[in-house]
């Protein structure tokens, strides 16, 4: 790996949110996860873990098939204010069986964000 390609994965990987900061010890929320639901079958695929500008990670109980494009939507709590979802294309890159909860962990690549979706992530990520 060269230099270069090194410090852009360093400084990507310190531009990452994870779901679990939203969610402060001691406060009650309707509910503690952000769903990711596949829009070609309206169906929950997992719950967000982490995100990126490039992409997303996810907990899920079943295995996901390398290389797979989606159409996804992420559910947002009540708490978050003017937005209750993000939408955006992505493709299936890995998956990994998770030991703590006997399901999976599954990365995606984000290939399209429309606004203000990409604002919204760029947020979530800076924060």
């Amino acid at each position: 790996m060269s230099r270069g390609k090194a410090e852009t994965k360093e400084r990507r990987s310190s531009y990452r949110w994870e779901a679990s900061h939203f969610f402060q010890p001691g406060k009650e929320y309707k509910r503690r996860y952000f769903d990711v639901i596949d829009r070609k079958t309206a169906e929950s695929i997992g719950h967000l873990v982490d995100m990126s500008i490039d992409g997303i990670r996810i907990s899920t109980p079943m295995e996901i098939a390398k290389g797979r494009p989606y159409s996804l939507t992420i559910e947002l709590p009540d708490e978050v204010q003017d937005c209750k979802t993000i939408q955006l294309a992505a493709r299936s890159l890995w998956c990994s069986p998770d030991p703590e909860n006997g399901g999976f962990h599954a990365g995606f690549e984000i290939l399209s964000i429309a606004p203000p979706y990409g604002e919204i992530v760029g947020a979530l990520v800076q924060i």
